[in-house]
């Protein structure tokens, strides 16, 4: 069994409440699992919203990025034909 120093047990439990918080996924729950809580949230869904709001600040960063930086500034433009006759 793992054995944790006095004061870092309670820290972890901490963090691991203030991650459960930030959870979006929780479902409604029809039975109060505590007190007046009308969903029931769990570290696996706040470390998931902690991880889906990381990629989009990421990908908005990125985009932005380019976008002011003005990287691949390039307009291209394909143009296919096909015969018509060839294809009978």
């Amino acid at each position: 069994m793992l054995r944790i120093a006095g004061g870092s047990k309670a820290a972890l439990k901490k963090i691991g409440n203030t991650i459960t918080e930030v959870d979006q996924f929780g479902t409604e729950a029809q039975i109060y699992f505590k007190k007046n809580h009308k969903s029931h949230k769990t570290l696996f869904g706040g470390l998931l919203t902690i991880s889906v709001r990381f990629w989009i600040f990421a990908f908005t960063i990125v985009k932005f990025q380019s976008m002011f930086l003005r990287e691949n500034n390039s307009i291209t433009s394909y143009k296919s034909t096909y015969d018509v006759d060839k294809a009978g």
